[in-house]
């Protein structure tokens, strides 16, 4: 990402699943406040509901506050999504989840982060000093 300028927030919440609501409603408001299509609102919503709550789940060994960045930038929206105090873990280097095997052939996990890879432009993990951040990347398009 690159560094902080006007079109850009970062916010902290709290590292639990009752923080999606606010997360949603911080992510709206700064989509509204730029005219963002609302449908592409709420797919960036899916794809940091589910980094988010993988955070959640997968990270309990921190218990430290979520950053989340949110930038528009050259018809570009990032929203990062910043775990503090935690190993690293890049869910962007999991094979994709094959759809077309039978359901009871199936491997559990993995299909989240594959649809969220099919729903945005770009995915990105970096992993710095003790924090992971997954960054998402959907193209505006017509507003």
């Amino acid at each position: 990402m690159p560094p902080l300028r006007p079109g850009t927030m970062t916010r902290q919440f709290a590292k639990n699943i009752e923080s999606l609501d606010a997360i949603f409603d911080y992510i709206t408001k700064f989509a509204e406040s730029h005219r963002v299509n609302p449908e592409i609102t709420r797919e960036l919503h899916f794809g940091v509901e589910e980094v988010f709550t993988n955070m959640v789940r997968y990270n309990p060994e921190s218990a430290n506050d979520v950053t989340i960045e949110l930038a528009i930038d050259g018809g570009l929206f990032a929203i990062s999504v910043a775990d503090h105090g935690v190993h690293s873990y890049d869910p962007t280097k999991r094979p994709p989840a094959d759809i077309q095997q039978p359901l009871h052939e199936r491997t559990p996990g993995g299909l989240g982060i594959h649809l969220v890879r099919e729903m945005m432009d770009d995915v990105q993990y970096r992993y710095d000093n003790g924090t992971a951040t997954i960054t998402l990347v959907k193209r505006l398009g017509d507003k």
